[in-house]
């Protein structure tokens, strides 16, 4: 059973990296800037939970574009900063577009990153644990490598979205995780503070919110488009309480290791 485990993971991994590949390769300026302001939000709680703290490295696990450091560094948030991500292609991107005070960007396995113990002031997985298929491997080597971790996952496991994925499963026979998005792994609230509180972390301070109008209809087309601006007016008509139990709402938190 574990090395079955291990090889479904290998394959899953190795589908994923041809995917995100793919996607950087053929990246344009329109899916950088749709990148960049989706971004922005991040960016925004990541500015939020780290308010009053002195931060000199600050290292972008499962970077991507860059675009949340390019944020970051274009408000002077800290002294230096490092990315990593286990796609060559988003590397590249990273490393031509200009990044103030980028120090190093490196291609490396997010469970496997070549840094000393606390050698950064903060981590940041912006966005990454939904992606992979041990999240806690990847939130411990952050732990491990910094002295605080930002952490934002989408919150997945919700009833509506939970019986969409049913229907298409049935309908389309097709497994939840082979999606456009690349996410394998389904928070609710109570899960991912719970994966926290097992690796030893703290949830310093936290904040929910829900995604915007231009993130919802990014993309659309026809029905898609149509379905995309009604599930935005009853984002609007029942507030973040209620709709982010229900459908879908991004969730922020500032992590620090408990004392032993």
């Amino acid at each position: 059973e574990v090395l079955m485990e291990a090889k479904l993971s290998e394959n899953l991994k190795a589908k994923l990296l041809n995917r995100y590949n793919t996607q950087y390769k053929i990246a344009d300026e329109t899916f950088l800037e749709w990148r960049r302001w989706n971004a922005k939000e991040k960016v925004h709680s990541i500015v939020e939970l780290t308010k009053g703290m002195e931060l000199k490295k600050v290292i972008d696990i499962g970077c991507g574009t860059g675009a949340v450091i390019e944020g970051l560094s274009a408000l002077d948030f800290a002294q230096s900063y490092y990315a990593v991500d286990f796609s060559e292609e988003a590397i590249g991107i990273v490393n031509t577009i200009g990044i103030k005070n980028l120090r190093y960007a490196l291609v490396s396995d997010a469970a496997n990153i070549p840094y000393p113990d606390k050698f950064f002031d903060l981590a940041i997985l912006s966005h990454i644990l939904e992606h992979v298929h041990q999240p806690a491997f990847v939130l411990k080597e952050a732990a491990r490598i910094a002295k605080h971790v930002f952490v934002e996952v989408p919150l997945e496991d919700t009833p509506i979205l939970n019986f969409t994925w049913i229907l298409r499963a049935v309908i389309k026979r097709k497994a939840r995780n082979d999606n456009i998005y690349g996410h394998i792994v389904y928070f609710s609230r109570k899960t991912i503070i719970q994966l926290c509180e097992e690796l030893n972390l703290t949830v310093v301070k936290a904040r929910g919110y829900l995604i915007g109008k231009y993130g919802m209809l990014f993309g659309k087309r026809g029905f898609w488009l149509v379905y995309a601006y009604l599930v935005y007016l009853a984002s609007k008509l029942l507030g973040y309480r209620i709709f982010s139990r229900i459908y879908h709402s991004h969730y922020a938190m500032l992590l620090s290791e408990n004392d032993a």
